[in-house]
């Protein structure tokens, strides 16, 4: 019984006199057949292989190969039964090339293709893939520093190796092409450019190397060379000195990769442009974070302070009025930088969208007119106001964000002016059709100004302002006016700019807006806001912070609604079960909260089963305040969502509208 490698000629597990007659048939020329099925017969090998004696050796000539080509079969003794008889031997295969150099070219190739397949890998298809993409070939007998053939595949091999006369040593022809090479990868071009460096890696175990390297070319370009060396070993027969030896072979593969070099520059240059943007929108932000830092504690001071002087002057009322306006104004302006960030994160994720409402245009710019006048009473500004057209005044779109477009231009055109400076504020309707009125806002002041560079590039990008002169001393996120570019794109409309550096600015804002055409049955809609509307009402306060509750309970109680206390979201959900069908007209839910919070809480009354746990308003009063806050609010089951800090009149607009 023969076993054997699936891989080899000889099936597994077969008839070894089978495989006897086998072997003769495909390894053996016609003139050594007989001697080599009689020798192989198991009595004859049974007399000769023993414990003394070991070793068999049958030499052949090989079916099919050269006169010169030859094969060995050597029989190794293993092992014998108790009476002496042969058990186990082994049969082992070995062919020795002759050392021809008139050999036809492309059977020399096939003979390197085969043993390459052999030596290298099991995997046929990997050495096929290799030789299949390479653009030229040539093979270097490493044991004689011998480069014998050149094999060219292409057309346009030439240019790889067009120094390359075979036969010529391969160390002497690797330094004459050096000269081609770049410094920057010579050192690259010299791990294989000898058959000794290449012998060592065969010794220490590799049979394939590949190096990359730059050289020049005869029109003073440059190209990328990949060069690989397959390397196995055999055993040769020379004919001139009728002895056998090692030698080791190579196969050297020529790939032009310039192309593939052209384009990872690309994409390195690509990721590095992304590294740099990333970089300088990370130091944006670093000082975008160390300004709010500054101005976040700057009125945070002032209320402090201003509380430290009522302490001790509150039999002053003229002193402490003067200590909570400032208080009041220092809070304004902490809430306004953090509405500004929010504003952005709203706007970047997209879940800011402009309301649709009617409202009166005159009312706004009155409302507007009021809050510029009273930012500039302390200082040497001269404001003024022109209204050049106005066909219609009722109007329909979102009257919040242009409120906020409008005081964000006046500020900074206040901020940033100079001792009695001017500012000019002009409204317009410049374009109506049967639906839809056009106006434009102009706010032109006479302040420090703006280069052209910045106002190009730069204005409008969040977390930015113009590092010159005077303006590094004004506080702020950088974010007004990328929010006010972001509302008005938002509205469909456009904002120009017109500066000049140290003498003002001017800017331009055209928006469109639906013309409300039934604004007396709007107004009649929205009459539910009187001053009565809240009496009575009674409202499911669940809040755990004692500080919050109060001025909760504060405003509700003022507005003459009824408040009852839940500290935590259990404590609501309990309350709204015990309380009768209807008694409680609105929730009121803080989201962050112990032993249950809001969200849960909601779910646990929209689920429980009575007519009014579906319908009955509750509204997120919480610190949380970003987009996804709102969405994870609105999916609970929450009716509206209010961010903190709340005033009485948000509030009641809140409840009113849900009630």
């Amino acid at each position: 019984m023969i076993r054997a490698s699936e891989a080899f000629f000889l099936a597994a597990d077969g008839s070894y006199s089978g495989a006897v007659e086998q072997i003769a048939e495909e390894r053996v020329a016609q003139e050594d057949r007989k001697a080599v099925r009689s020798r192989l017969q198991l009595t004859a090998l049974c007399e000769a292989l023993s414990e003394k004696n070991r070793v068999v050796e049958l030499q052949h000539k090989i079916f099919g190969a050269n006169s010169a080509d030859y094969g060995r079969l050597t029989a190794i003794f293993v092992d014998a039964d108790p009476d002496g008889t042969l058990h186990h031997f082994l049969l082992a295969f070995e062919t020795i090339d002759s050392v021809q150099p008139e050999t036809d070219a492309k059977q020399q190739l096939t003979q390197y293709y085969e043993q390459l397949k052999q030596s290298i890998l099991e995997n046929d298809s990997y050495v096929d893939a290799m030789l299949e993409t390479a653009d030229a070939v040539y093979s270097v007998n490493l044991t004689d520093d011998l480069v014998e053939r050149d094999f060219r595949r292409e057309r346009g091999a030439d240019i790889f190796i067009e120094d390359l006369r075979a036969p010529c040593p391969y160390g002497e022809y690797c330094h004459r092409h050096s000269m081609l090479i770049l410094p920057e990868t010579m050192g690259s071009y010299r791990l294989i450019d000898t058959a000794e460096k290449l012998l060592e890696r065969y010794a220490s175990g590799e049979k394939q190397v590949t190096v990359e390297y730059c050289e020049r070319v005869s029109s003073g370009e440059t190209r990328w060379i990949q060069k690989t060396a397959l390397m196995m070993s055999s055993r040769v027969y020379d004919a001139k000195s009728g002895e056998e030896k090692p030698m080791i072979h190579s196969l050297v593969l020529l790939k032009n990769t310039t192309e593939f070099h052209a384009q990872e520059q690309k994409e390195h240059e690509r990721l590095r442009a992304e590294v740099d943007e990333a970089t300088l929108a990370n130091k944006a932000k670093t000082e975008f974070l160390s300004r709010m830092s500054h101005d976040i504690r700057t009125p945070i001071n002032g209320v402090m302070g201003m509380l430290e002087i009522i302490k001790k002057n509150r039999e002053d009322h003229e002193r402490v009025d003067d200590c909570l306006e400032k208080i009041h104004v220092s809070s304004e302006h902490l809430l306004s930088l953090i509405n500004d960030v929010l504003d952005m994160s709203k706007l970047e994720s997209g879940h800011m969208e402009p309301e649709h409402v009617p409202f009166d245009l005159d009312d706004l710019i009155k409302d507007v007119r009021a809050l510029n006048e009273a930012q500039v009473a302390k200082t040497s500004i001269v404001y003024t106001y022109s209204k050049i057209s106005f066909a219609h005044a009722k109007l329909i779109g979102s009257p919040l964000h242009l409120r906020q477009i409008l005081l964000n231009l006046f500020s900074n055109a206040a901020k940033y002016n100079k001792e009695n400076g001017t500012i000019k504020t002009y409204v317009e309707e410049i374009a109506c059709d049967e639906n839809t009125a056009t106006f434009r806002f102009t706010i032109r002041d006479t302040g420090i100004g703006m280069s052209e560079d910045f106002v190009n590039n730069e204005l409008f990008e969040p977390f930015t302002q113009e590092k010159q002169g005077a303006r590094t001393q004004y506080q702020g996120t950088g974010l007004g006016m990328s929010i006010v570019k972001e509302l008005i794109e938002k509205m469909n409309g456009t904002i120009t700019v017109e500066s000049v550096l140290g003498e003002g600015s001017a800017f331009t804002v055209t928006l469109p807006f639906e013309i409300d055409k039934h604004p007396f049955a709007q107004a009649a809609a929205n009459g539910a806001a009187d001053e009565t509307a809240l009496h009575g009402l009674k409202v499911l306060l669940a809040e755990d912070n004692e500080l919050n509750m109060e001025i909760a309970e504060f405003f509700l109680e003022d507005m003459g609604a009824e408040t009852m206390q839940a500290w935590n979201g259990k404590e609501a959900v309990e309350a709204f079960r015990n309380s009768a069908p209807g008694e409680i007209g609105v929730i009121l839910m803080d989201i962050m909260m112990p032993v249950m919070d809001g969200l849960e809480a909601v779910q646990r009354i929209r689920a429980l089963d009575r007519p009014d746990a579906k319908t009955v308003p509750i509204i997120a009063m919480t610190a949380n305040a970003f987009s996804e806050d709102v969405e994870r609010s609105r999916k609970a089951g929450m009716t509206e969502h209010l961010s903190k800090p709340l005033n009485a009149e948000t509030l009641k607009k809140a409840i009113l509208r849900n009630i």
